[in-house]
């Protein structure tokens, strides 16, 4: 997912993982995840870049990931 939230270029494939994330973000009731990915989504309605926010994501799943080892 790392390298579908760098590429900003394939942007099928990226609205496709950020409503995913988005998808699994509610259920999970993570609402770290949930606003980061509302953050990416205005930003790419709006045509802006996108580069933090999906920056801030990736960050978020690696320590998502991390807690999950460490468990």
């Amino acid at each position: 997912m790392e390298d579908v939230l760098e590429d900003s270029k394939d942007n099928r494939t990226l609205n496709y993982v950020a409503q995913f994330l988005g998808s699994v973000a509610r259920s999970a009731n993570d609402h770290n995840m949930l606003k980061a990915y509302e953050a990416l989504a205005a930003r790419r309605d709006a045509s802006e870049p996108t580069s933090l926010e999906a920056a801030q994501i990736i960050g978020l799943i690696q320590q998502r990931l991390t807690e999950r080892i460490a468990i």
